[in-house]
C-alpha cells in the first residue's frame, strides 16, 4: 500500500515532487518512446501467441516479429 505521508514529505526530503519526476521521465523520453513500445508489443505478442499462425511453440519467431514491427511503429510520429 502507497504511505501516503512518504508522498507528502517527497517533495521536502529528496528535492522534488512527483511533477519533477513526470517531468524527469518525460525529458528521457519514457512517455514518447518506451510506453509505446511496451503497449505495442504486448498487443502484438498477445494476438500473434492467441492465434498460433507461425505453431505452437514459435514463440522466438513471434518476439522476432513483434520487436520489429514495434521498433518501426515508433519512427512515424
Amino acid at each position: 500500500m502507497i504511505d501516503l505521508g512518504f508522498l507528502a514529505s517527497y517533495s521536502t526530503f529528496y528535492g522534488g515532487g512527483i511533477g519533477n519526476l513526470l517531468q524527469e521521465w518525460e525529458r528521457l523520453g519514457v512517455f514518447s518512446y518506451v510506453l509505446p513500445f511496451l503497449i505495442l508489443f504486448a498487443l502484438i505478442f498477445g494476438i500473434l501467441s492467441k492465434l498460433k499462425i507461425f505453431g505452437e511453440n514459435a514463440r522466438g519467431v513471434n518476439i522476432a516479429i513483434t520487436l520489429a514491427v514495434s521498433l518501426m511503429a515508433l519512427q512515424f510520429d
